[in-house]
Formats: C-alpha cells, structure tokens, sequence
C-alpha cells in the first residue's frame, strides 16, 4: 500500500472514476462522480485531495474527466469533465471557468448508486498529439496513436472504427438476451433476441453478424421452424421461419419495448428477416416458442399460464391460433414435443410438469415412461433430475438442453456457470463439467444441430458464448492401446486425446520404475522403460472405437 487518504463521504458509491496526470511532475489523480470533482496530491507521504467547484455553473454529476497539458512550463493545466447535460466543463484554478453544449442529454441510465439520470458524455479521451480531445456518449473510446482513426463502443453493445469510412467492427446486443435458438439444418446459424426489440442472425463460423431487424416490442422467446416452409422473397429459394415472442403488445405500449402486460408473437422470414404473421396476446407476453417436429404446429407458452398451439398451414394466413392449453399456475417455462409431434410436454415455475394431446389441446394423463421426446429444454423429470445439487431450489437452474445423439445435457444456472452432464442424468447431484466466463445468470443454452457446439446467452451480460464440444478419449483407456473412432476430422482442435478431430496430441509418458544404478554405480532413481514407452506411440497411431467423454471449449462471445 503507497498511501491512503480520506475520500467523499456519500453514500453508496459516489466516486464513478479516476484519471492520473500524465502531465505532472507530481503524483497526482483526479477522482469524480456524485456532484463532484477531487485532485488529489502526495504531500508529506499522505494523499490529500481538494474539492473543485462548480461556482455559478450547474452541479451535477461528472460523468467523465481528462487532464489537458500546460501551456506553459509552470502552468499547473485545466481538466475537462463530461456531464449528463452533454455539456464539457472546463476546470482552472480550482473551479469551472468554462461550460460548452457539446452533446445532447443522450437516454437514460442507472447510475451505480441506482439513481436515474442521463447518458450525456460518457466518454473523454485526448489524442497522442495533445492537441485533440475525442468526446462521446459512448461505453469507450480510444485512438490510434498517429492517426486520425479512432474506435468507439456505444450503448448498444456495438464497437465502431470511426474513419473515412466509418464501420462496425463487433456488433453487440443492445439488451438482455433471454432466448438463443439453432437452426435445425445450418449448424453455424444462430437467432437471438434481446429485451430491447431486435433479432439477430449470426454466422457462428465466421463469428459475424448476419442480418438483424428490430422487432419493435422486448423480445424474450425466438425458435426456428423445422423445415422450410415456403420460398424467400429475396431468391425464391426454400426458407425457414423464425418465432419471435415477448412482451408488449396491444395489452402493452401498441408495439413499443414496453414491458407492459401486453404480448405478441411475430413471424419472420429466415432469409430476409421479413414479417410474415403477427399476433397480438392482450393479457400477457410469450415465454416460450417451439416448433413441432412436422413443422405442422408452433407452441408458445404464456405468463398467462397457458399453451397456445398454433396451425402452421400453407397460402396466405400460414398461422392459426387452434388450441389454448390451460392447467398450470403459473409462467410456462419450458416446452417439448415428443418425435411424432402428438404430444407436447411443458414445465411452468411452480414445478409442474404437465402433457398435452396435440390433435387437441387437452391434458393427457396417460403415461409418457416410454415416450420419444425430440428435445429435452424441460429442467424437471426423470431423466434430467439428477442437474440439481444439494441446496438448490427450482430458480437456480434456468435453462437445460439434451444433445441431439441424446448422450449429454448441459444446463445454464444463477452462478454464471454453464455444465455438462452425461444423459439421462438421473444419480444425486450428478458429476459434470463446469464451464465459466459469463458474468450474469445464463438465460439460455442449446446444441447446434450437429452437436458440435452449444450456444449460451448470458442475460444482463448481452453476451452469447459459443463452445465446440469434443469427445476426449479416456486416459486409461488410451495407455491401454484401445481403438479409437474418428467421426469428425474436420475440426481443429488444441485438445490432446480428441478423437473428434483426430488428433491424438502428444504421446501420453507411461509410468515412472525404479530403474538400477547408472553406469557410474552412483544413482539411481525413476526412469522411463523404453519398451513400455514405445509400446505407447504404437498404441496411439491405432485406429480404433472406445467410448468417450466429451469435453467443451470456449471458442467465441
């Protein structure tokens, strides 16, 4: 610790940043935040800060802070803030001097101690040349030193390269991204929506953003149809559909991103992300979409505690409202269809699992132990109970999918965690991979069509992670020279003993003996046998079949 000094008292947090001088020849910061600026100075080997004031200038929070030099040797230099208003302040001699309208207010946001206010400037960077400042309502901001490029991160989650020729170089979700859906057919396209109104379609191999469209209503459920279901306006070629739902609808704000109590159910086309049918709930928002395995029906689960199963037909009305399923209590959470598409099985938050006749929205209370299911997404029955660990309730786990070989199921929890798990998983507190990097619930996760990835959605976070999944050769099956399958020599993997990709790695050491004296007659100590150990490079260039675990990597988000 070099030093400590005393610092504002308000409570909560007060201070939102703090900025070094690079232009002192003391050691010297700034700190700002509620209604206030503070330099703070070494003196005597204790940090002494003074309160700089606003004088006859507005107070108000400062957003942002950046020194500027002197301009003269001795000159002890001025300092710019950014306020709410999108007015810069300039700072000397212990107070304003200065204040220019520079931005508008820009939207609203939280403060951290929970206070609203607005955005305004965010943002103050000072280019290498000294001479030029950059001011943005943005997330960030940085130049290129000698040049006039500069890059810049917005409250929509998007990074941009501001040049001659402005363009984005990472998109990003503007809200939180509650829902994740695969294509059924394309492994590397992926839909999302987020809490703020918009629909993307991205590229998982290229890791870019297709295309995207605003809903115009705070989207928190999306599925792909099956199969295509008519032809593209864009080339007439076959495409998908893509099922929006969430809230605010006519019950809501008439199509805004409200979170009224409205909802409302949206149809795009996959190929150019047109609508095609709309529907508007006045009661409640969607929860929850899937299509049936013969792209015949779309079931969306409701806050209104129902199931409503949509016809999908040919000609000009492709969508029907056929069926309204009632039974639960609460919010239907998860929904699946079994293989033949004749009964549909859903979960709501109090725990209740509950199966409907499809030909004709009843609840069926037959049996369904030997039913084929063509996804599993439900976090309750039997094959998925043992996902929950001891302490657990039923809010810790969020979301769960079954791959398509019907081998794993990963899940998404509270604790940012993604796991996997061997299926059925049904012992007590089960084994299972953990896998992190999300820094808020993960809302959604889900095996691409060809099981060679899973997709998570992280939340508040408005992220999507994307990770490859390989099958790992189990280490004492390997040593023992069994033969190994190799199914997808395709990818390119850095993981020793995959047999997805096929590549074994380096050869495994076998153990250690105690070997004789050496030549000299004086030590000794473990050695590796040389017989043993080329019995282990030929044990590793066979071709063979074991069964296998399977081991993710975080690839993208």
């Amino acid at each position: 610790l070099a030093g400590t000094g005393k610092g504002y008292k308000e409570r909560p947090v007060a201070v939102y940043g703090v900025v070094w001088n690079p232009f002192s020849n003391l050691d010297q910061f700034a700190t700002h935040g509620i209604k206030h600026l503070k330099v703070w100075a070494e003196i005597n080997g204790r940090w002494l800060g003074t309160t700089l004031k606003f004088g006859k200038h507005k107070i108000d929070n400062v957003l942002s802070c950046v020194f500027l030099p002197p301009k003269s040797p001795g000159d002890e230099g001025s300092i710019v803030t950014g306020m709410p208003s999108g007015k810069l302040y300039l700072w000397r001699g212990g107070q304003v001097v200065l204040a220019l309208a520079a931005h508008g207010t820009g939207p609203e946001i939280v403060t951290p101690e929970g206070s609203v206010t607005f955005g305004g400037v965010r943002c103050l960077k000072l280019r290498a040349d000294n001479r030029t400042l950059l001011s943005g309502g943005a997330d960030g901001l940085d130049s290129h030193p000698g040049s006039d490029v500069f890059v810049a991160g917005t409250s929509c989650c998007d990074v941009w390269e501001v040049d001659a020729d402005p363009e984005v170089l990472v998109h990003g979700h503007a809200g939180s991204v509650l829902c994740v859906a695969c294509h059924p057919s394309k492994p590397h396209l992926l839909v999302s929506v987020d809490d703020k109104g918009h629909v993307f379609v991205w590229n998982a191999n290229m890791r870019t953003l297709v295309r995207s469209c605003a809903a115009r209503f705070a989207c928190r459920a999306c599925a792909v149809s099956e199969a295509a279901l008519g032809a593209s306006a864009m080339d007439d070629t076959p495409s998908h559909h893509i099922a929006v739902g969430g809230a605010g609808g006519a019950g809501g704000s008439g199509g805004g991103t409200s979170r009224g109590a409205g909802g409302r159910l949206v149809v795009l086309d996959e190929a150019t992300l047109n609508p095609l049918y709309h529907d508007d709930w006045p009661t409640s928002a969607v929860s929850v979409l899937k299509y049936s395995p013969d792209n015949r029906l779309l079931a969306a689960g409701s806050h209104d505690t129902c199931v409503h199963i949509y016809g999908v037909r040919g000609g000009k009305k492709q969508y029907q409202r056929m069926y309204q399923c009632r039974g639960h209590s609460s919010t239907v959470t998860q929904l699946d269809w079994s293989q033949d598409s004749s009964v549909l099985m859903s979960n709501d938050q109090s725990y209740e699992i509950l199966c409907w006749e499809a030909g004709s929205g009843r609840k069926t209370v037959h049996s369904q132990h030997n039913q084929a299911w063509h996804t599993w997404t439900c976090t309750l029955g039997f094959p998925v109970m043992g996902i929950w660990k001891e302490g657990n309730d039923g809010t810790d786990v969020n979301t769960l999918c079954r791959s398509h070989n019907g081998k794993f199921v990963v899940t998404g929890d509270d604790n940012s965690c993604v796991r996997l798990f061997n299926h059925p998983c049904v012992v007590e507190s089960a084994p299972c991979h953990v896998y992190r990097g999300h820094s808020s619930h993960v809302t959604c996760v889900r095996f691409t069509c060809d099981d060679r990835r899973v997709v998570s959605s992280g939340g508040v976070d408005c992220a999507l992670f994307v990770f490859e999944t390989h099958a790992v050769v189990d280490e004492w099956e390997w040593r023992r020279g069994k033969r190994v399958t190799l199914p997808c020599k395709n990818i390119q993997c850095r993981q020793q003993r995959c047999v997805a990709c096929g590549e074994l790695g380096p050869v495994p050491l076998p153990p250690k003996v105690w070997g004789p004296l050496d030549q000299s007659g004086k030590r000794m100590g473990w050695v590796q046998p040389p017989r043993a150990l080329g019995q282990a490079m030929e044990n590793r260039d066979a071709d063979s079949h074991i069964e296998s675990d399977v081991f993710m990597e975080d690839v993208d988000h």
